[in-house]
Formats: C-alpha cells, sequence, structure tokens
C-alpha cells in the first residue's frame, strides 16, 4: 500500500500513567466518588467541571470503557477541546490490532467530530495522518481533507508549516509511487508492445499530474506567510533541479509573504510569551489583520482566539457578526476543493490559497472590498454559495455550544438558518435547545419565542389559505402552526414568570399585528383588547397609542377613537399624552362635533388627574409632617433642658405674660 512508502507520522500519545495496563492494576477508582460524580452530573447535566472530574477519575483508573461513556455524554453537551479529542482517539487506536475495521469507523467518526470543535493545527495534523496511514482513504478523500484542514488551520503563522508539509510529502510520495513504476529497472523483460507502449503513456500522464500537483502546493505554501518559508523556497530549488527555476512572479510573492510575516512577527511573539487566554493580545493582532482587508486571515485568527478563549461572549459574537454582516470575500478562505481550480490568475490577498470561478472579476489590490452579496452574486457554482452557508451555520451551531447562556446566539442562529432556506424543522429543533438551555431570566425567554414567531410568520406571510370560505379560513388560520407557536409561547412565559415576565405584552402584540396583516381583524382585536384586560398592560399609555395606530392601519377611524376613548379612562402614566394625542386625532379625523366631544372629555379627565394629584400632594405634605414631627420626638436627651432650668423660664413666661399695671 501507499502508506508504506510515506514519511513517519510523529504522535504525542497519552501518558503512560492514563494507558498502561500495568499502571492499572496500581490505581484503584474511588467507587464511591464515582457515584457522588454520576449523580451531580445527572442533577446538572451542564455542569462542565463535575463531567471533567468524573473523567479524570476514570481515565486514572483505567477504566476506558466509562470514559468512553463520559466522553460521549460530554460531547453531547459541550464543545472538547483538541486535547481531549486527541487523549480520546489516541485510547481508542490502542483496540486497533483486535478489530480494525471497528476501530476504523471509530476513529473517523471521533475525528470529524473533534475538528468541528476547534480549530488546532496538531489535532488536523494527526487526523491527516491517521487518514494516510490508519484509515487509508482514497486519494481523492484524502485530498479534500487536507484541503479542509488548510482551509481551517492553514494560515496559522507559526504552525502552519506543519500541515503544509505533511500535505506535500502526501504527494510527493504519490509521485515517488509513480516514477518507480516508469524506471527502467520497472520496464525490465517487457516485450514493448503496443500494450506496453499504452500504459507507459497513461503513466507518464500520470507522473505529470502528480508532478504538477507538487509543484503548485509548492507555489501555494510559498506565498503564505509563515514561518521557516526560507526553508521551503531552497527546497523548491531542490526539487525543481535543473529542469526550470523559480518564475520571478512567485518570488514577488513569496517576498510579499515575508514581509507580511515581519508584521506580523511581533503580535505572534506576544502570544508566544504570554500566557492564554491571550485577550489583549489577540484583540491587537486582529485588528490590525481588519484593517489589512483579509478576511481569510481574520477567521483563522478568531479561530485561534476562540480556541485559547471559548468562553469569551463577546468574541464569539464580534466573529459571527463578522461572517455574516462583514463586507468580506467569504468564500475566499473556504474554497479550497481542487474541483474547482482553474485557469486563472489574480492578485488579490491570498488568492494563491483558493481557485477561483473564470468569472469572477475582482479588482487588483482594491482598496474597497466587495461585500458579501457582490461576491455571490458573481459566482458560477452555487457550490460557492453553499460554502459560505456551512460555514455561518457551522459557526452559531459551535457558538451556541460554547455559550448557550447569550440569548442573542439563538435567535441569530435561527435567522441564520431561515435565511439560508433550511427545512423549518431545523429551526424547530433549535428552539428546543434552547429552552433545554434553561435561561434564568424573563427577557431572554421572550426574545427567544418572538424570534421563534417571527421565523413562524415569515414563514406562512405569503402562503395563500386554502379554501376561500370565511368559516373555514377562520379555522384554518386558527389552526395555523403560527397561532399555535403563540399559545405556546404566552403559556411558557406566564407559567415560568407570570404576566411580569412580558411586562410590556410584546408577544401578544407582535401576534396581533401578524393577524391584522393577514387581515383577521376580528382576531387582532381580540388580542388588543384581552392584553388591556391586565391592569400591567391597560395602564400603560405607549400601549394604548400603539392600538391606536394599528387600527388606523389596518382598520377604521371609528375604531380607533373608541380606542382612544378607553385609554383615557384607563391609563395612569402620561395620561397627558394620551390627551394630547386624542385631541390631534380629532383634529385631524373628525368633524367639529367630535371634536368638541373629545376636547369635552379630555377636560373632564384633566380634571381628574389634576384633583388627583392634588390630594396625593395633599397626603405627602401630611406625611412629611408627621414625619417631621416624630423626628423631633427621637432627638437625644442631652440637647433637652433639664426640669431645673425649665421651671424659671416658666415662671419668666408667667410674669411676662401678665398685663402691666
Amino acid at each position: 500500500p501507499i502508506s508504506t512508502l510515506l514519511y513517519t507520522i510523529k504522535f504525542e500519545v497519552m501518558s503512560e500513567n492514563s494507558c498502561s495496563s500495568s499502571d492499572e492494576e496500581d490505581i484503584v477508582i474511588d467507587e464511591d466518588k464515582v457515584q457522588e460524580l454520576e449523580n451531580k452530573v445527572v442533577g446538572n447535566p451542564y455542569d462542565y467541571n463535575a463531567h471533567v472530574e468524573l473523567l479524570t477519575l476514570l481515565d486514572q483508573g483505567g477504566d476506558i470503557d466509562r470514559c468512553r461513556e463520559v466522553r460521549e455524554r460530554m460531547s453531547g453537551l459541550f464543545p472538547l477541546p483538541p486535547d481531549m479529542w486527541l487523549h480520546w482517539i489516541n485510547q481508542e487506536r490502542l483496540f486497533l490490532p483486535l478489530d480494525k475495521q471497528r476501530v476504523r469507523d471509530t476513529l473517523s467518526n471521533l475525528y470529524s467530530r473533534a475538528v468541528k470543535d476547534y480549530s488546532s493545527v496538531r489535532l488536523w495534523c494527526q487526523y491527516c495522518a491517521d487518514v494516510v496511514s490508519v484509515l487509508e482513504f482514497s486519494e481523492e478523500k484524502t485530498r479534500e481533507l487536507f484541503e479542509q484542514a488548510l482551509s481551517d488551520v492553514g494560515l496559522h503563522v507559526t504552525k502552519g508549516i506543519e500541515l503544509w508539509e505533511q500535505y506535500r510529502q502526501y504527494e510527493e510520495a504519490l509521485l515517488l509511487s509513480i516514477s518507480a513504476k516508469l524506471s527502467p529497472a520497472t520496464a525490465e523483460g517487457s516485450d514493448g508492445g503496443t500494450g506496453e507502449v499504452a500504459d507507459k503513456e497513461f503513466l507518464q500522464d500520470l507522473y505529470n499530474k502528480q508532478r504538477s500537483r507538487v509543484e503548485n502546493l509548492f507555489q501555494r505554501q510559498l506565498a503564505v506567510p509563515l514561518t521557516g518559508l526560507e526553508s521551503v523556497l531552497r527546497e523548491y530549488r531542490e526539487w525543481l533541479g535543473d529542469e526550470g527555476a523559480v518564475s520571478p512572479h512567485l518570488l514577488t510573492r513569496y517576498e510579499a509573504a515575508l514581509k507580511k510575516r515581519e508584521a506580523v512577527q511581533s503580535y505572534e511573539e506576544a502570544l508566544e510569551n504570554t500566557a492564554p487566554p491571550h485577550e489583549e493580545e489577540y484583540h491587537f493582532y486582529i485588528e490590525y489583520e481588519r484593517k489589512n482587508g483579509d478576511p481569510a486571515r481574520v477567521i483563522c485568527l478568531m479561530e485561534r482566539a476562540l480556541t485559547d478563549n471559548p468562553l469569551d461572549t463577546a468574541r464569539w459574537i464580534d466573529y459571527l457578526q463578522y461572517l455574516v454582516c462583514g463586507t468580506l470575500l467569504l468564500p475566499f478562505p473556504l474554497s479550497y476543493s481542487p474541483r474547482l481550480q482553474t485557469e486563472i490568475t489574480i492578485t488579490t490577498p491570498h488568492s494563491h490559497l483558493v481557485p477561483l470561478p473564470l468569472n469572477l472579476s475582482l479588482t487588483p489590490r482594491s482598496s474597497v472590498p466587495l461585500s458579501l452579496s457582490e461576491v455571490l452574486s458573481s459566482l458560477v457554482s452555487q457550490d460557492q454559495v453553499l460554502k459560505v452557508k456551512d460555514v455561518v451555520l457551522r459557526a452559531y451551531s459551535r457558538a451556541i455550544r460554547n455559550i448557550p447562556w447569550v440569548v442573542d446566539v439563538w435567535t441569530q442562529f435561527m435567522l441564520a438558518q431561515q435565511r439560508y432556506q433550511l427545512h423549518f424543522s431545523h429551526i424547530d429543533e433549535t428552539l428546543e435547545e434552547a429552552l433545554k438551555s434553561g435561561f434564568s431570566d424573563a427577557r431572554s425567554n421572550v426574545l427567544l419565542w418572538k424570534c421563534y414567531l417571527s421565523c413562524h410568520w415569515r414563514q406562512e406571510r405569503f402562503k395563500p389559505l386554502k379554501s376561500n370560505g370565511s368559516c373555514s379560513d377562520v379555522e384554518e388560520i386558527e389552526n395555523s402552526p403560527l397561532s399555535q407557536a403563540f399559545q405556546r409561547a404566552v403559556n411558557s412565559v406566564n407559567q415560568t414568570f407570570g404576566e411580569e415576565g412580558d411586562p410590556t405584552g410584546e408577544l401578544t402584540r407582535f401576534m396581533a399585528e401578524c393577524e391584522a396583516e393577514r387581515d383577521d381583524l376580528s382576531s387582532f382585536r381580540q388580542l388588543m383588547s384581552g392584553l388591556f384586560e391586565s391592569r400591567i398592560y391597560k395602564e400603560q399609555s405607549r400601549l394604548w397609542l400603539e392600538f391606536v395606530s394599528l387600527e388606523l392601519r389596518y382598520g377604521e377611524v371609528e375604531d380607533a377613537r373608541r380606542v382612544f376613548q378607553k385609554a383615557i379612562q384607563c391609563t395612569t402614566d402620561n395620561t397627558e399624552l394620551i390627551l394630547q394625542r386624542f385631541l390631534h386625532f380629532e383634529s385631524v379625523h373628525g368633524n367639529m362635533e367630535s371634536y368638541d366631544n373629545a376636547a369635552l372629555k379630555c377636560r373632564r379627565q384633566q380634571k381628574k388627574i389634576d384633583e388627583k394629584r392634588a390630594k396625593e400632594a395633599e397626603k405627602q405634605e401630611q406625611q412629611s409632617k408627621k414625619q417631621e414631627q416624630q423626628s423631633k420626638k427621637q432627638e437625644p436627651s442631652e440637647s433637652k433642658p433639664s426640669k431645673k432650668s425649665k421651671q424659671p423660664l416658666n415662671k419668666k413666661r408667667k410674669m411676662s405674660s401678665e398685663p402691666a399695671d
């Protein structure tokens, strides 16, 4: 097999303390402690530290089966760090001699899951090495995996060269095997017939294609700012030999890569000389890359930052916004598939990394970045668009596993799923996962449900009713997924937090406007009227004004007038605003009679307000006098005059009060 011709891969296998059979006999597992931790995990599945403590205890005892169960449970709840994945994979590799096919399937599954959690050069290198020497993928599948690895970590300045070298060594080994078949020694004993000539021509063509692959890898690597580029250039010159020289164009790109590497060297040294999570160091580094307008490098750097600090909420949100809303050439870092290669040369930043469609015209070294929509509209293949979709959705799926307590990530994930036209069942699944994460505050629950309802509304908005009869239409609307979702949302919030959970009636107001939008004014008014039956809503003038606005938009003037007449009787906060708006409404929409009636009602209501305020002011004044009297009684006794000193004063007051002769 070709793997016997390849380089030797060095694995960093787990320590002997955790995997040697001799140590397993020396360490006895504390079953009581294990049971205690199991109960703790069952009581709170999201207690990450309890999972780690349990796994460590079982791992030290050499119980691989139970370690596997704990890891599976953990990976279903949390993203696992690269070291934990490698430890798990290396343990499973121990069973390779016993059941080769089963272990191959297990390793393939574990690797594919591991690389989705965090970006790690070390993990990708071992994955690609095992693909060649253990999993024995086909050449095409192996190349796809290497290209996927390059798109993920190939721009890592200090460690990326390891992966490039590994990829190139794989292709050079294939080239060596073809060359061996073309050598004169191999041809000895052949009769030189037509079949032999045809085979030789086929092998020669295969050799030329394979040599082009190796040369292409050299050229791509030399244009990336990586540590060790000087040695790569020397190897390339040796590999070319007397057959050719390095092209001036490649040397120009090589010099640009060296210049770029020199520019970021200080940032890399800052990361090297400080301990994780390097928050400040990554901040300045990312800002520098952003100013240089190279999205591929920004994405790679953000992934590194998230790997070092996976719970950084601000960094996750910044990363997601950068992917979705930034002016990025987003397909560039994603399109490494060899089947998209074309004969095209452009000089945009890092275009050497990615083969582009022929009709994608870009201004070389343009100072104005293209928007995402402009790039997508210029792509021939939908495959490019799918790659953008995949990377965005994968980023969101990772974010909700790292920071599940941030409701904005869940809501944006649902919107992204609808934006990329996924089946609505995916949005349903996201909602259920979000509810399981257990938001403790009412506001997060309301925002989550409102986003879910808005997704339903967009799904149903332009969906025509199946029937034409009004009764059937009403029944269809009442049984619609949106209506059912709304009832579930309101019940969920009320049961958990009560009416105070949605203090402004946001869910009901949203549903009411949806009903009005689809011309079901009866349901619209029923929802709004039901909302104002509760005291906490009917006293809010802002909600009444919104009701009036919706009536003017969807209903009749008389309906809006009735709402105003109710509002001036119910509101307690900023009632004067309601009175002013009512008079303004009648000035625009009413006649003289309706205006006079409104003015009379407003004066009466204003009089009630003034009387109420006067009573409150009087009551407040009485309370202040009472408090003043109580404070005087509580004065220290030292400040009061003694009884002896009081008598002469009283006498003096008495004498002075007698009338003079």
